[in-house]
């Protein structure tokens, strides 16, 4: 059997790193809480709040695991909350209501 030549050894460790490097990205996890659903009665309650209020104190809850709601990272210098049943983004430093995305059933973090 003849040895394998130096540089089809190169040729092939090449090709099998460029298909390393190529790869597709691994599937992500699956959820494994549940995402609870917003009812009727969810869905047809108002805010008591508009854009540009600022929220009190004792009524925010301010999210740490904004995947757990559906959203990705807030936009810098913002943070995403809880404010009386509804999802909103505020500037955390003043507590600045800057919109109302939708209702919450109830707290997921």
């Amino acid at each position: 059997m003849t040895p394998l030549h130096p540089l089809a050894a190169a040729a092939v460790g090449g090709l099998l790193s460029l298909t390393a490097i190529f790869a597709p990205d691994p599937p992500e996890p699956a959820v494994d809480y549940p995402i609870p659903v917003c009812g009727p009665a969810c869905l047809a309650a108002s805010p008591t709040f508009a854009v540009g209020d600022f929220a009190p104190r004792d009524q925010v809850h301010l999210i740490t695991h904004p995947g757990r709601y559906g959203l990705s990272t807030p936009p810098f210098g913002d943070s995403y909350a809880v404010i009386g049943g509804f999802l909103v983004r505020l500037d955390p430093e003043h507590r600045r209501i800057e919109s109302v995305l939708r209702p919450v059933p109830r707290i997921l973090d």
